[in-house]
């Protein structure tokens, strides 16, 4: 079976990589029920090309590490860019994890969900694909959630029951207008991974959730590859426009490894 729901990430990033840094009532979306999309500008970010990194490990075995520095040189990204550590991490072969928090640990953790078998499977291997970078509790901690949220997802859980464990690790009890007016743009897991979680648990639909990010704003398109990939696994649908635009904008070589992810549900 073709697994479409694996592009939530992709999309949420690639169409919130449109309000990155939107901070203001003067921000570029009034509303988030009715704004159009300007799918000519958006892309997608080095979001897409880690996620892509990561599914590539699980579906061949390789390390990690190696994939994300080889596939780091083979696809530069067309919008956004890699932090300043994580950016001398790819370069330097020799270096290993430097404690961060930051929240490129939820946003390329996606695939994991979709390889784990179990929920303790899907622990390890969320730890796995984070913890060559990301060793900081708060990283590791975001990661796991996000995983398991999408995990959870994926297998049946209701909202109720999403809503309890992603209030068991974070304060998730935020109000959009209140974001969308003070909300900045937050690397760190522990100050993007509560508004993403707040922007799947609010939402009717999938693309109810996309918008969401999209007018909360800040690093939207990390907070929409997270928020999105735990949409698409909960909803199991995605509408066909926002698949087409994915698969318009990335590598065939992309889409043919995201394609042969399993979907085990």
């Amino acid at each position: 079976m073709e697994n479409k729901l694996i592009y939530g990430a992709v999309i949420g990033d690639i169409l919130g990589s449109l309000y990155e840094f939107s901070y203001s009532p003067s921000a570029k979306a009034p509303n988030y029920t009715d704004f159009e999309f300007d799918v000519q500008k958006a892309n997608y970010t080095d979001d897409t090309v880690m996620t892509f990194a990561v599914a590539v490990s699980l579906l061949t075995h390789k390390d990690v590490s190696t994939c994300m520095r080889d596939i780091a040189k083979l696809y530069p990204c067309p919008k956004g860019g890699y932090g300043g550590r994580f950016r001398q991490w790819l370069i330097r072969e020799d270096m290993g994890p430097y404690h961060s928090c930051g929240n490129g640990a939820g946003m390329r953790v996606s695939p994991v969900a979709y390889f784990a078998n179990s929920e303790e499977e899907c622990k390890q291997l969320a730890k796995m694909v984070t913890e060559v970078t990301h060793d900081h509790e708060e990283g590791l901690k975001g990661a796991e959630v996000v995983a398991m949220m999408i995990y959870y997802a994926l297998h049946g859980k209701d909202k109720a029951f999403l809503k309890e464990y992603a209030s068991s690790q974070y304060n998730v009890d935020f109000d959009i207008e209140d974001l969308h007016l003070h909300y900045f743009h937050e690397e760190t897991c522990q100050r993007s991974v509560p508004q993403a979680l707040f922007a799947f648990l609010s939402s009717t639909s999938f693309e109810d959730c996309l918008r969401r990010v999209c007018y909360i704003g800040g690093d939207s398109d990390t907070t929409g590859a997270m928020a999105c990939a735990i949409a698409s696994a909960y909803y199991k649908d995605i509408p066909q426009k926002f698949l087409d635009l994915a698969k318009q904008k990335l590598p065939s070589h992309m889409i043919e490894i995201f394609d042969s992810v399993p979907l085990n549900i």
